[in-house]
């Protein structure tokens, strides 16, 4: 369930399992659908929002299967749009649809992800090799709140599915 995001919430917005204290899913199939596929169950795409014991309330929709254009919109408190970050950017695009042309049978998020990949292995490989940390690199404490955060809004966005 959208765990790039869910890493996102935990390090930007210090959403975790025992911070949350609201959770509301936005149930119209344009913004969530849960399948079942060779028994296996999961969301090809999931919208809600989450409000945290402190106040901060955050949004999230994803689609798995919505193209390679990913967006972040930041939101006022009366929901005015403030900020809006697009990826991958006009000229990543036209490099991505270059490199999908010259090798067609690649998957074009391969391409779209390889430079943030590249770098984000060089700083793992440096901080190793210099004994230092990382830094701007999601730490496991991050990735095993994630995962809670995933398992937790899953079986809260499956009970309010089936009602």
């Amino acid at each position: 369930m959208a765990i790039h995001e869910l890493a996102l919430l935990v390090s930007f917005f210090g959403v975790t399992v025992d911070t949350v204290k609201d959770f509301n899913l936005n149930t119209h199939t344009l913004f969530t659908e849960q399948l079942t596929i060779a028994g296996y169950t999961d969301f090809s795409r999931i919208g809600f929002s989450v409000t945290t014991k402190s106040g901060r309330t955050v949004s999230v929709m994803a689609d798995r299967c919505g193209g390679n254009v990913s967006f972040a919109s930041v939101k006022d408190g009366k929901g005015m749009e403030v900020e809006k970050c697009e990826f991958p950017d006009a000229e990543s695009q036209t490099k991505v649809a270059a490199q999908c042309a010259e090798d067609p049978d690649m998957m074009p998020y391969f391409f779209i992800q390889s430079d943030d990949y590249f770098t984000l292995k060089n700083l793992v490989i440096n901080s190793v090799l210099k004994n230092t940390d990382a830094g701007d690199v999601a730490t496991i404490q991050i990735a095993i709140d994630a995962l809670k955060l995933a398992e937790y809004f899953t079986a809260e966005a499956s009970k309010i599915l089936q009602k």
